[in-house]
């Protein structure tokens, strides 16, 4: 695994590709100045000054390259192809779980390289492994994977699957919207971190410390280990203006949690598809899609079980699945058959709704139920969020129920 740096690698392509040139005109100019031998200095000094400017700018594009600045993106892939020349290849390997620590990878090829839970801490030479499109193409993940130190970085709506920040140091850090199925976590300091709607299917938290955590809709999985997890307490919403309480688990202020009790306080949400409405909330949109997710489906066992309306035009539909349905693939489902209703004018949209009148008709039923009845999710979530009351109705209650009337009088129902 021998060979030169990666700055090095880049400057020297980058000096060869502009100093060859040179040089072919520098024989030409001597060539000339044998006829007019009183230029010759003046033609050796120019041409000595126009080689150091080029090696100084080429070090200076090398080293913002080698930075990840995208400026330089296509220097920073050309040089590395040059320097992985003769080195080792991984090429197209699998290196699942595989140990790299205190490793010397300069010049390594790793292009192709199945890399689910790879393990770089302290490895040299990182910066110069031509990764192809996985997590090492993002410098700020590589900077974390060979230091195990990720305080306050932003990973928000990254694609991270199968990365290993094994031990690291993340408090502070934000995975907004993030993928980190398949991660490994293990022994991570995820202290006050944002997990908000953090994908987590199949993550390992073995170990890992999640006090003052906000996990505001994640989508954990029964297949997300929490074994032996660290957590006093946990936050339920991140805070907004609008909403600044953040719902502390447990209530109590004075009270934390005992070993082993975060885990049994996250169990009963596991099993959940959570399907997230942020924004343009269609009450008919949501019936059709969830009940046509449900006929695609059948082996999935979908029934909803909850929902929480948050403020003006936010929904959480809450759907009960069976333990092997693939959650993430439900959710994208479901969101693809969704927002191409909300794309249909409203003549294509009623004639759709009006040839599955008599499917959808059952989830009316379950829709007013779950308006009008949220103790299953009162009783199971501890009042997280803004739940519903059969007291009082929100606006959107209001909306979906004025929906289900509307429908009625158009014959749309049976």
């Amino acid at each position: 695994m021998a060979g030169v740096s990666n700055s090095q690698g880049s400057s020297a392509s980058f000096n060869g590709a502009i100093i060859v040139p040179i040089i072919i005109r520098i024989t030409h100019i001597f060539h000339v100045s044998e006829k007019r031998p009183e230029n010759i200095i003046w033609y050796v000094t120019l041409t000595g000054l126009v080689i150091i400017f080029i090696m100084l700018l080429s070090l200076y594009i090398a080293s913002k390259a080698m930075r990840g600045d995208e400026r330089f993106t296509l220097i920073h892939k050309i040089s590395i192809v040059f320097a992985t020349t003769g080195g080792t290849c991984f090429r197209n390997a699998i290196l699942t779980e595989t140990n790299f620590t205190d490793a010397i990878l300069q010049n390594t090829d790793l292009r192709k390289a199945k890399l689910k839970k790879t393990y770089f801490y302290n490895v040299k030479g990182l910066d110069s492994v031509p990764s192809g499109e996985n997590s090492l193409q993002n410098p700020q993940v590589r900077q974390v994977l060979v230091s195990r130190i990720g305080i306050d970085k932003n990973f928000d709506r990254q694609d991270l699957r199968g990365v290993n920040f094994k031990g690291a140091n993340l408090k502070y850090a934000s995975f907004i919207g993030a993928n980190l199925s398949d991660a490994n976590l293990q022994q991570a300091d995820l202290s006050t971190a944002k997990l908000v709607q953090t994908q987590l299917d199949g993550t390992d938290f073995t170990g890992a410390t999640l006090t003052g955590a906000y996990i505001e809709d994640w989508g954990i999985t029964n297949s997300t280990l929490f074994d032996g997890v660290g957590c006093d307490y946990v936050y339920m919403r991140l805070p907004t203006k609008e909403s600044p309480n953040p719902l502390r688990k447990p209530d109590n202020n004075k009270e934390v949690f005992a070993d082993g009790e975060f885990g049994d306080f996250i169990k009963p949400i596991v099993d959940t598809l959570d399907l997230y409405h942020n924004s343009g909330v269609d009450p008919r949109a949501i019936a059709i899609s969830f009940k046509q997710l449900a006929e695609n489906h059948p082996e999935a066992e979908l029934r909803i079980v909850g929902m929480e309306v948050k403020g003006e035009d936010k929904i959480l539909l809450r759907a009960k699945t069976a333990s092997t349905s693939d959650k993430s693939e439900l959710s994208a489902e479901y969101f693809k058959i969704y927002n191409e209703l909300k794309a249909l004018a409203q003549q294509e949209f009623l004639a759709l709704v009006a040839e599955k009148d008599s499917r959808i008709a059952s989830l009316e039923n379950m829709v007013v139920t779950a308006l009008q009845s949220p103790s299953f999710y009162a009783q199971t979530y501890n009042n997280k969020g803004d739940t519903m009351s059969g007291d009082s109705e929100s606006p959107l209650d209001i909306e979906i129920k004025r929906v289900l009337n509307y429908t009625r009088c158009w014959g749309l129902y049976l």
